[in-house]
This record gives structure tokens, C-alpha cells and sequence, in this order.
């Protein structure tokens, strides 16, 4: 049997948050963070929220090298990372990981996934069960305290949320019952304690690994962290995804990482380039809903309530500077193909325009080629 406890791979801010929180609310539980330089990482972490400061301490310290790392199996994997650092930092990884294994992502974008198994992942046989995630609580990096693990924490107690949902995978059915079906019993949510009531199939340790798991991630109740139907979770990453289109390349781009989030609809002619990708956005996804789960409510990706989505968030967020903008801003290589990028790719899969999403995406992409000089 593998050892029962949560690797994090990707401790940035988020991996930061996740690993705090997962430390508050399961102390018993073994939390190993994989970085780079573990000599570099501190004892504690320490997260202010409303101004009050709070620490975290009692987790092991591992590199994430594949020189350097242990060889133990890993039965359940948090990966926090920026999308476009996954594939290599994972890599070293693959030999620690089997179907018995339970990968979690929390990140920008989509797509990363659909990398991991063509990449790593091709015979489903032997591929772990996935969960993905998605989440709008806002972190950065405190400046004041410096170094790594220390972060703030943007979103007030009580607000924000996790919603985490299951991938389907047909080889992993129990029987003719799906996974999901298994763990939900027809119910739309799934608390802890319906949970423990779960029956494990016998030889089905890649069972025991994922209830783990879910109970881990679902047990933050400081981040209000949850499981839902895989159907509404990808709803909502879609959503998501339109928000991240529509504000942080264009920050990025007008304002080469000082415009806040609020400048993008302070005037006409920001807004109407905002209007441009909610609209060629809503059409893609529109199909694409109708194409691959019939009989859902799309209702939410039509292009005034699309709209109402993108401006009130952008507004609320409207202090904030987008992590896109940061990253052209800092001269890294940003996440757009896993965003504008991501709508590109399912325009074409799908026979849909696609060129104000092709005109934003290669405009960032002039700008990180114009830094690699610099």
C-alpha cells in the first residue's frame, strides 16, 4: 500500500494557501511540499487574511528533482504550478505515480490535463484518477516579511470558495456504475460525512486514494472548499476562463504589468475590446455545450449574461493586478495559450471564428518574444 497522506507540488502563492490550510485542517495528516530548493523554504508559513496573521507549521520539505526526490509512491498529488511549468515539473515525478494515484490541479486556464495524458498518461490502464479544480480566492506574495511562505490573502473570511470535481474515466468503472455516480449516490453535492459512509470496493486501492483525497481538499473549511458534479465543475472553469480572456491579457498587453484590473473598462475602447472576446467567446462555448453535455443549462454563457459575469468580476477585482500582467511585467513566459489560447483551440475544433482570441494571443506572445532580447 502507498502512503496515505498529500504531496504539493507548485508551492507559489495558491500552493502556499493550499498547503497552510491543508495543514490547519488536517494536522495528522502527512503534507510534503516538492520544490526546487528546499534548503530555501521556511518552517512555517504564515498567511494574513483581514490583517490578523496566522501560521502553519509540521510539513516535510522535499526537492522536486528527480536526482534529489525520494522514490517512495505517492498516493495523492496537489499540483499548484503555473500550466505552462506543469509537464516539466512533473516529470521526474511519473515513476512515483500509478493508477493507484490521485492527481489534483488547481490552476489558471485549461487544457493541462489533456497534456499530462497525452503525455504521461496514454494507456488509461495505468493513468491515475484526476480532479480538477478551480478557485477565486486572490494571493500574493508579502513583500514586507520577503522569501517564500509568506503570503497575503485577498479574500475576506467567509468569501471566496474551491470546487473540485472528478474527471471521468471509463476505466476506472466500478462495475457498470462510474466513479462519480458511486461517490455522490445521486446527490448533487458530497460532504465529508457522506463520505465516510462510502463503501471501498475490495482491491480497489485507487478508491482509498481518491476518497482520501476528496476528504482532504473538502476539509478546508477556512478556503470554503467543495465537491461537485464534474458537469457543473467544468461550467464553472469555463466561466472562469472567459473572465481570464476578457482582463489579463489585456492588462498585460495596454499596460505591460501596471494596469489594475478596474482600467480595462474605465473607458469605450476598452470596453469594446472586452465586448469583442465575450462575444466570440460565448459562440465557441455555446457550441461546444451543446456539442458534449446536451440538456445542460447554458443560459450562463449566453452573451449578456457572459457579460454581466466578466464586468462585475473585473470590477470587484478591480484593484488587483492580473498574475499575466505580472508575468510580462517580470519578463516570464505567461499562461496565455492555456486561456485565449484554450478558446483558439476549441474554435477550431469546432468550426467557430476565432480571431479577435488569435489577435490577443499573438500580441502576448509578441511581447514575450520582444523580453527574450531585453
Amino acid at each position: 500500500m502507498t502512503r496515505k497522506g498529500i504531496h504539493l507540488l507548485g508551492v507559489g502563492s495558491i500552493g502556499t494557501l493550499l498547503a497552510h490550510h491543508i495543514r490547519l485542517s488536517s494536522p495528522s495528516i502527512p503534507l510534503t511540499l516538492l520544490v526546487r530548493s528546499p534548503r530555501d523554504f521556511p518552517e512555517k508559513i504564515k498567511v494574513i487574511r483581514d490583517g490578523k496573521s496566522s501560521n502553519s507549521s509540521g510539513y516535510t520539505v522535499e526537492s522536486s528533482l528527480g536526482n534529489e526526490s525520494s522514490k517512495d509512491p505517492i498516493s495523492s498529488l496537489v499540483i499548484t504550478t503555473k500550466t505552462t511549468q506543469t509537464l516539466q515539473a512533473i516529470e521526474p515525478l511519473i515513476p512515483r505515480l500509478s493508477n493507484k494515484s490521485t492527481i489534483a490541479l488547481l490552476q489558471n486556464g485549461m487544457g493541462v490535463y489533456q497534456e499530462l495524458t497525452s503525455n504521461f498518461f496514454q494507456n488509461e490502464q495505468t493513468r491515475p484518477q484526476f480532479i480538477l479544480g478551480t478557485t477565486p480566492h486572490g494571493v500574493s506574495p508579502n513583500s514586507k516579511c520577503g522569501g517564500r511562505g509568506n503570503i497575503l490573502h485577498h479574500v475576506s473570511e467567509g468569501q471566496g470558495f474551491i470546487k473540485w470535481g472528478l474527471v471521468n474515466d471509463d476505466s476506472k468503472q466500478i462495475g457498470n456504475q462510474t466513479v462519480e455516480n458511486w461517490l455522490f449516490n445521486e446527490q448533487n453535492d458530497i460532504k465529508n460525512e457522506d463520505l465516510d459512509k462510502v463503501l471501498i470496493p475490495k482491491d480497489r486501492e485507487d478508491l482509498v486514494n481518491l476518497k482520501n483525497t476528496i476528504m482532504i481538499l473538502t476539509n478546508m473549511k477556512g478556503l470554503n472548499s467543495k465537491f461537485i458534479l464534474y458537469n457543473e465543475l467544468n461550467k464553472e472553469l469555463l466561466l472562469k476562463l472567459v473572465i481570464n480572456a476578457c482582463n489579463n491579457p489585456i492588462t498585460a498587453i495596454l499596460g505591460r504589468g501596471y494596469l489594475k484590473n478596474g482600467i480595462t473598462l474605465s473607458n469605450e475602447y476598452g470596453q469594446d475590446i472586452v465586448n469583442l472576446i465575450i462575444k466570440e467567446s460565448s459562440e465557441i462555448l455555446l457550441k461546444y455545450l451543446e456539442l458534449t453535455q446536451k440538456g445542460i443549462d447554458t443560459k450562463a454563457f449566453e452573451y449578456d449574461q457572459l457579460k454581466k459575469l466578466v464586468y462585475d468580476t473585473i470590477l470587484f477585482n478591480s484593484n488587483n493586478i492580473s498574475s499575466m500582467a505580472v508575468d510580462v511585467l517580470q519578463k516570464r513566459q505567461t499562461e496565455i495559450d492555456y486561456i485565449n489560447g484554450y478558446l483558439i483551440k476549441l474554435g477550431e475544433e469546432l468550426g467557430c471564428k476565432s480571431d479577435v482570441n488569435r489577435l490577443i494571443v499573438n500580441m502576448v506572445k509578441f511581447i514575450e518574444e520582444t523580453q527574450k532580447d531585453q
